[in-house]
């Protein structure tokens, strides 16, 4: 098995997949870590995945404006945006 590799097609969607990605990372070694909180190394690599989805938020903020409601804005940007099938 070999799993397909997603492609995107612009910077934003990129972004968002990175995005994904980390999450997913960090929910998986908060699991490992359930039964292995002793294990340094995946701890470092947790707070790594951590840092890199801040950035990328952050830079997704930055570019293309909030990810989610919650997040602080100095502009609403969603109804400035197309919708994704009026792309």
């Amino acid at each position: 098995y070999a799993p397909k590799e997603v492609k995107t097609s612009n910077q934003k969607e990129a972004l968002l997949l990175f995005i994904q990605k980390c999450d997913l990372a960090i929910q998986d070694l908060n699991l490992y870590l359930d039964i292995a909180e002793k294990d340094e190394e995946t701890l470092k690599l947790l707070n790594f995945y951590k840092e890199e989805l801040s950035k990328a938020k952050e830079k997704y903020l930055n570019n293309f404006g909030q990810l989610l409601p919650c997040q602080k804005t100095s502009s609403f940007k969603w109804n400035d945006n197309p919708f994704p099938w009026e792309e």
